[in-house]
């Protein structure tokens, strides 16, 4: 072999070595990025705002959006697009959300931040510019979808095994394309219009006649031959009139046409249509990529028509559009406070169907309450492919009086598509027992009378006791000025406005934020309900395990509901606070769960729970 020869297959095999060297090292820490298609558009338009995630691990929570104040929100929809490459595994989720401005000026969208790994990483603020616009609004639309990709990625090139290296390289030629590994797979019956190409696309709806607000699944099918080289694309429709959710997951299945196998997998989009009448979904489109060998091919599914049905007549006032099957309940932190002492109300609201587009109740008056608004928090998950979910909405309520005040039921509307009908169900009504809130008031009280002489005589209940002439003395004689009793009607007043207006301030300042003044007040409550717990002889355990953790999301003004014991060590870690301090409120905690299921004499015998807590939480409150 000559010299030139051996240095050329000496340089290929050091390229080809190199390339496959490179994904561990293209693949760096998690990345995080907020971006808008648009950020110069009027008050008609809709604007997308994307969160793309990508890193080693699919470890990132949901993004938790700012406050969007000045947008509306109309919806969102997301996808997961999953790598593996010699071993490593790389994520990319993407998060669309469709905003519309409500007024003309500069809007900035806040950072949004998401948790990796424990730790919350935020995006930089998002400026637009908003002019005014016809007052026509257009319908909301989705932006392109990331699953399992938005176009050809710059790293597409590392995502390639070194088969489809070669091929990408010029070796294509001398190697036959792979056909697909279908044995393993559950086996489907062919669409007629396979008949025998190298790849074919098409879109199937599971209902094209829903009610407005009733699931339907669009559902994308991608059948091939051989495998690509490489990633296919693929862009979703903009499913205009419809509130979107797209699935991550993906199903492969495999099938035989014109004497081939074929693999194929589906892309399911969860759709909740907003208007009523007939519209067509837009086709959608992959794109499959080629090499030097063989050129790519671009497929379109065909359009979808669909015929959104009007809901039946007379749904109950309240109705908000909610579709399928729903159950609500209510319960508070606790049902005896005073005056002034702020309490939480939270409303769970658990069902199948449109529970994401459920963002607010009707909330009747709240008579001898201070009402303050708490934001509400939803968890949805397909569950045999129907959309499930469960949204809980808070409301931080200060009692004004004093005496056994009542929480009104809260009545929730829906549609029942099993029965037919519309069903109202209400939580129920929860008693609150409020008491005064311990200051002392000295008018109208009674004063203690003597018979003896000189001193005070009362004419009646109603009249402030007269004092004999020999009590005033020669003071009556002392001019007005040089009396203590005239400069007492001057500082009494003035001391009176001013202790009112301290009070004043107070009150403000406890109203403006209730959320602080509860946790002012967590320790207190805390340590009042352990003393009570002391009382238990069965259940103790758990119930200093719920005190526990209900102090700490009220001393951090974090919701109870779903709190799990690894987020309140990220939350007391985020603080500050000691890791030895915060071992200890995670084995008090674990001791309180586990007396769930252990008996009561074992859990006991690990000591006096009750004063762990009461000692963790003198702790907290120098740490916190």
């Amino acid at each position: 072999m000559s010299k030139t020869k051996r240095s050329m297959i000496l340089v290929v095999g050091l390229l080809i070595l190199g390339l496959v060297a490179i994904p561990g090292y293209a693949q760096g820490p998690d990345v995080i990025t907020a971006t808008v298609d648009r950020t110069d558009l009027t008050t008609d338009e809709w604007l997308t705002l994307t969160v793309a995630i990508s890193g080693r691990e699919n470890s990132a929570a949901q993004p938790s959006l700012p406050a969007l104040d000045g947008f509306q929100f109309a919806g969102s929809s997301s996808g997961t697009q999953i790598s593996m490459v010699n071993g490593a595994t790389s994520f990319q989720t993407v998060y669309n959300y469709r905003l519309r401005p409500e007024r003309t000026g500069t809007l900035v969208i806040d950072p949004v931040t998401v948790v990796v790994n424990g730790q919350p990483v935020s995006t930089d603020p998002i400026s637009v510019q908003v002019s005014q616009g016809t007052g026509q609004v257009q319908q909301p639309g989705s932006a392109r979808s990331a699953l399992p990709g938005g176009g050809m990625d710059p790293f597409d090139l590392f995502n390639m095994d070194p088969f489809d290296l070669l091929n990408s390289f010029g070796a294509g030629g001398m190697m036959p394309s792979r056909a697909p590994s279908t044995a393993s797979l559950q086996f489907v019956p062919a669409p007629a219009e396979l008949v025998g190409q190298d790849y074919y696309a098409e879109a199937v709806i599971d209902n094209p006649a829903p009610y407005q607000g009733e699931q339907v699944t669009y559902t994308v099918r991608f059948y091939r031959a051989v495998e690509p080289l490489g990633q296919t694309s693929f862009d979703a429709p903009s499913f205009t009139g419809f509130w979107s959710s797209a699935q991550p997951e993906q199903q492969d299945f495999r099938t035989d046409a014109a004497g081939r196998a074929y693999r194929m997998t589906e892309l399911k989009t969860i759709l909740f249509p907003t208007l009523i009448g007939e519209t067509t979904i837009d086709p959608a489109t992959l794109t499959v990529p080629g090499g030097f060998s063989n050129r790519g091919q671009t497929l379109q599914t065909q359009p979808v028509a669909v015929e959104v049905q009007a809901l039946p007549a007379g749904a109950p006032a309240g109705f908000q559009g909610a579709v399928g099957k729903f159950g609500i309940q209510s319960e508070v932190d606790r049902t005896e406070t005073q005056v002034g002492d702020a309490i939480t109300l939270r409303i769970t609201l658990a069902g199948q169907g449109n529970i994401d587009t459920v963002s607010q109740l009707n909330w009747p008056e709240f008579e001898g309450w201070r009402a303050f608004k708490s934001e509400s928090q939803v968890d949805s998950w397909l569950e045999e492919e129907n959309l499930v979910g469960v949204r809980a909405f808070e409301r931080v309520l200060v009692p004004t009086t004093a005496g056994s005040l009542s929480l009104p039921a809260i009545d929730f509307s829906y549609f029942d598509l099993d029965a037919g009908e519309y069903r109202t169900i209400s939580t129920d009504a929860i008693a609150v027992d409020v008491t005064p809130d311990g200051s002392v008031d000295n008018f109208g009280q009674t004063p203690v009378i003597s018979g003896g002489a000189g001193e005070a005589v009362l004419i009646n209940n109603d009249l402030r006791p007269l004092k004999v002439a020999s009590e005033i003395g020669d003071g009556a004689n002392l001019p007005l000025a040089v009396r203590p009793g005239y400069w007492l009607l001057w500082i009494v007043p003035l001391a009176m406005l001013a202790g009112q207006f301290i009070w004043q301030k107070r009150e403000s300042s406890m109203f403006a934020n209730a959320a602080a003044y509860r946790s002012r007040k967590a320790a207190t409550r805390a340590h009042k309900a352990l003393q009570d717990s002391r009382t238990e002889k069965i259940g103790r355990d758990i119930v200093v395990e719920r005190i526990l953790t209900t102090y700490i999301a009220e001393k951090l003004n974090k919701p109870v509901t779903g709190l799990t014991h690894d987020e309140i060590a990220e939350l007391l870690q985020e603080q500050g606070v000691d890791p030895g301090l915060i071992a200890r409120v995670l084995t008090c905690l674990a001791a309180g769960e586990t007396s769930r299921y252990a008996p009561h004499s074992a859990i006991t015998a690990n000591g006096d729970l009750p004063a762990e807590a009461d000692q963790l939480i003198d702790l907290l409150e120098q740490a916190l």
